[in-house]
């Protein structure tokens, strides 16, 4: 009974809202993994004594979660498919090492929601009237005209297309306030004097507190209790009952509203404590994060080989105040939601924890304030310009931006770098400036490094201007990325000599990286100690045969490493050592562009070749030979460049005519010799000598030239 009334079921409509059942069979078996379960479907087992974090994990599994991965890029781009993907990857998910303390990543929130009654919801608001029957916790901005059109933008914003992305590491929502009347009965001994005679002629305005941003109302005469408290602006941010303070004309105090005193009607004649936070299924709260497409050339999932189309950008306060965690996943969908994290810093791995192996860097992997990431392959560009928030509900805005490289909107910004002394002592301050050359500074982001490592304390994040002390004699680095947020970009770098850096035992290398069609940005040279390669040379084959080339001959040749007529491929900046055997002696080894010489190879058209098909027998003497050209001949006899001995042999039978590769049995010939091309531009040999039998010419020795 209700109030003295009887309710059956027909007075209610159960619905299915976040109920969820699996279950988790703890076992002795001590082979193989700590846990096991299904994916997608209920069922598991974790090794015993059962640990948090394993048990999380395989729930994980059974909602329908693949493993939170790790990409180890090797190219300058945080999403580069020259890559190696890590199972479990994610230190910070419980879906990868992250155990029991760790998070399911943003795009696996959307996910669960999506084939359940339980998570984030993911899509785009573009009319008001859409808050009445939806909410969004995830902005799914697919295109241009999806950012333009989204009201989950930030209003009167600086920047364009800036969205605030409160923390989802946190166990409530960012509410926003209902807008609405609330009861209020404040007890007599805690109103001030005249408090309800001031309320006849005037409302009194309040100072809503935190943690949430952007809440109004006044207090109002009226209701059961006298007193009404109106929100009129519902802003946002509000994971807790905010503070509400009442003021007087001259902003001064009055009151402190106790949210034991706000109440609600339930029932006819009693009344409860409320909460002034929207806590409905449906309106306006604070986003959790944003989905941006990605390059349609992104690397499959590592799990089940989806493609990985969108980037999943949030907020993890606990691991990165001033940064934002980039994950390229699966689009949003109730199919599966592989996800992989990214590194937006690639190119300090094993620097910044001086790791020996470089892909266990990711302490420095978060997106930070003034960095851009783009896509060029979507044009997606996303930027985080500046943190705020009441604590704990703290948020990042970040600008995002789909299309306007193609589109031209983008355009590499044009600046000046200013150094205060390039020339510092140690501990000197030193004002690093950049001045835009439209004069428009909030137009444009800006990120800091030294030495190629970004800053991560929040004096130098975004900011046009920073200063900066050196702490050890040597030359320094400092440059500086300007992006306009729409993926158009530009770099200064300036060397600072600090203490006198000359003195010192390093030396600076600086200069500028070129291409046939101007200077390339982003383009990295890396200096590291040359590789000495050692070898091994000797000498084998006989110098005669070197010089007058025969078909069986061995001419005298180098053996490198073993191995004669070795190809070596030599970088600009290796050191190849060369050791010499004996056999090398007083024959030196030297290098030439192209091969100083080579013996010519000859390819015969001869003259008519007659061959024998059958011997037959009784032959006395050599018989006459008629040839009639019905038989087979032609024009062209080889095929292949070869010798003559090699030629002859195989007209002899020393070769069965199932391996005969050289022409027809009989050939009518072109008369000439053909030479193969070699580098041979001129042979000349001395002396020259006759034979005094044939009267022909003998010649030896000599050089090629």
């Amino acid at each position: 009974k209700l109030n003295g009334v009887d309710f059956d079921s027909t007075f209610f409509s159960p619905e299915k809202d976040r109920t969820v059942v699996s279950w988790v069979l703890s076992t002795s078996y001590t082979f193989g993994a700590a846990g096991l379960g299904y994916v997608g479907a209920p069922g598991s087992y974790v090794m015993a004594p059962m640990s948090p974090g394993v048990t999380v994990h395989e729930l994980g599994h059974n909602f329908g979660l693949w493993h939170a991965n790790r990409h180890e890029g090797e190219g300058i781009r945080p999403n580069s498919d020259d890559r190696t993907v890590i199972d479990y990857g994610n230190p910070y998910s419980v879906m990868g090492t992250g155990g029991a303390s760790g998070d399911f990543t943003i795009s696996s929130k959307v996910f669960l929601n999506e084939v359940g009654s339980f998570g984030y919801a993911g899509g785009n608001i573009k009319n008001p009237s859409e808050f009445n029957s939806k909410k969004v916790d995830v902005a799914d901005l697919s295109s241009a005209e999806e950012v333009s059109a989204s009201l989950l933008k930030e209003n009167g914003a600086v920047n364009s297309n800036t969205f605030r992305i409160y923390r989802h590491d946190y166990g409530f929502a960012p509410y926003s306030l209902s807008n609405a009347e609330f009861e209020l009965e404040i007890p007599n001994s805690a109103l001030p004097s005249k408090f309800s005679e001031y309320l006849l002629d005037q409302n009194f305005s309040l100072l809503i507190g935190g943690p949430g941003e952007g809440g109004s109302g006044h207090i109002a005469k009226g209701g059961i209790f006298g007193h009404k408290l109106v929100i009129t602006e519902g802003g946002k941010g509000y994971s807790e009952e905010p503070t509400i303070d009442v003021l007087n004309d001259s902003n001064e105090n009055l009151l402190r509203i106790s949210p034991t005193w706000i109440k609600r009607k339930a029932g006819t004649e009693h009344y409860e404590i409320d909460s002034i936070r929207n806590l409905s299924p449906v309106g306006l709260r604070g986003l959790r994060g944003v989905e941006i497409p990605a390059s349609q050339y992104s690397p499959l999932g590592f799990d089940a080989e989806t493609v990985m189309g969108s980037y999943w950008v949030s907020y993890r306060r606990k691991i990165s105040e001033f940064g934002l965690s980039v994950i390229n996943a699966t689009k949003r969908s109730p199919d599966g939601s592989e996800n992989i994290f990214l590194d937006m810093t690639p190119h300090t791995q094993g620097i910044v924890n001086e790791s020996t192996n470089p892909g266990t860097d990711f302490d420095d992997a978060f997106l930070m304030l003034g960095s851009t990431f783009s896509d060029y392959e979507s044009d997606s560009h996303i930027t985080p310009i500046r943190k705020g928030g009441i604590p704990p509900m703290d948020y990042i805005e970040a600008v995002v931006n789909i299309g306007t490289v193609g589109s031209g909107i983008a355009k590499a910004p044009k600046f000046k770098l200013e150094v205060s002394n390039s020339s510092p002592f140690i501990n000197e301050p030193v004002n690093f400036t950049v001045r835009p050359a439209d004069g428009n500074y909030s137009n444009y982001a800006y990120s800091w490094l030294i030495n190629e490592v970004g800053f991560s304390e929040f004096g130098y994040l975004n900011r046009s201007a920073i200063s900066q002390k050196f702490s050890s004699i040597g030359y320094q680095v400092v440059k500086v990325l300007v992006s306009d947020m729409k993926g158009g970009i530009s770099s200064r770098n300036i060397t600072v000599n600090v203490g006198g850096a000359e003195k010192s035992k390093y030396s600076i290398a600086s200069g500028q990286v070129n291409s046939s069609k101007g200077p390339i940005q982003g383009a990295k040279v890396v200096f590291k100690k040359a590789e000495i390669i050692e070898h091994s040379v000797g000498v084998s084959g006989n110098i005669q045969d070197s010089r007058l080339n025969t078909t069986h001959g061995n001419p005298q040749h180098f053996v490198i490493d073993n191995e004669r007529d070795k190809q070596l491929i030599m970088h600009r900046g290796e050191i190849h050592r060369f050791t010499f055997e004996s056999s090398s002696n007083n024959l030196p080894l030297s290098f030439f562009e192209s091969p100083e010489h080579e013996s010519a190879n000859v390819r015969l058209n001869l003259l008519f070749s007659p061959s024998v098909e059958t011997a037959g027998g009784g032959y006395t003497k050599t018989p006459l030979i008629d040839l009639n050209e019905t038989s087979r001949f032609d024009s062209t006899y080889s095929q292949k460049i070869t010798t003559l001995d090699l030629f002859q042999n195989e007209l002899s039978g020393l070769l069965s005519w199932d391996d005969f590769q050289f022409g027809t049995l009989i050939t009518k010939p072109t008369a000439k010799s053909l030479l193969a091309d070699t580098v041979v531009s001129r042979i000349i040999v001395r002396p020259i000598k006759v034979d005094s039998i044939t009267g022909l010419p003998i010649h030896f020795g000599g050089r090629g030239m």
